[in-house]
């Protein structure tokens, strides 16, 4: 098992799933109006890249979604949004991802967590390393001006 969709109860491990992953999944759990997804364990990256069982799990998961629909693909570190340090900023986030292009996306995502700036941020707070990074994949909500609202 490579993912875990936010409706799983044992997705609100932060150990495995991150600060952002463990805070959406509690969101949907109780009801909030979360978009939909899964996070992308750390389990399922060998050497920055996916496996080949992860890709799978994933295009699976993806399969379920409305036609068309784009993702977006987040960063959600162990040490991500802890009570003392927060990685704001520090990882890549990529909007508007089509389904296809999600394992290449959440690649982009995972490097992120080696480069300059976010061993620098770790440094700066002491810590070794950052404790492991896993992906959020959460379907993009479309926005929309309602010029009544603006008018009002």
């Amino acid at each position: 098992m490579y993912i875990l969709h936010f409706s799983d109860t044992r997705t609100k491990n932060r150990t495995f799933t991150g600060g952002k992953g463990a805070s959406l999944a509690s969101m949907k759990q109780a009801d909030f109006p979360v978009p939909d997804g899964f996070v992308i364990l750390q389990a399922a990256f060998e050497d920055g890249a996916l496996t080949e069982a992860a890709k799978d799990e994933i295009t699976a998961a993806l399969s379920r979604a409305p036609e068309g629909a784009l993702f977006a693909v987040r960063s959600s570190a162990v040490a991500e949004d802890g009570a003392a340090t927060s990685f704001a900023g520090m990882f890549d986030s990529l909007l508007e991802v089509s389904g296809d292009n999600v394992p290449a996306a959440a690649a982009e995502v995972y490097a992120s967590s080696r480069s300059e700036r976010v061993r620098e941020y770790a440094k700066s707070q002491s810590l070794d390393e950052i404790g492991g990074i896993a992906v959020v994949v959460q379907e993009m909500v479309k926005t929309r001006l309602l010029k009544s609202a603006l008018r009002s």
